[in-house]
């Protein structure tokens, strides 16, 4: 069985978040035992982060669907890496560029 990058959404990793202060929301890569982190750019405070979506926001919709097209975009590189022989997850941020 060939082992496949997980990819998943990660809020607050450095637990800073509060309903006064805002908290990135990162995307974790996870492939052999290594991790890479790649930022969305996206902040949020703590009360508006729930079961991996963005809530209670006046442009929470906006902002999922950012979400939503960044992990399109990871997941359609890492597709093309699987497809070429080679998944390098540490060169993931050139592919998407």
């Amino acid at each position: 069985m060939i082992n496949f990058p997980q990819i998943s959404l990660v809020y607050d990793r450095y637990k800073k978040a509060s309903p006064t202060r805002k908290a990135s929301i990162e995307i974790r890569i996870s492939y052999n035992r290594k991790q890479k982190y790649i930022s969305t750019g996206i902040r949020v405070f703590s009360n508006q982060w729930r079961k991996n979506r963005i809530v209670n926001s006046e442009n929470d919709i906006i902002l999922n669907k950012g979400l939503d097209n960044i992990l399109n975009k990871i997941r359609q590189a890492l597709y093309d890496m699987y497809n070429e022989g080679d998944i390098d997850i540490f060169h993931i941020s050139d592919k998407i560029n």
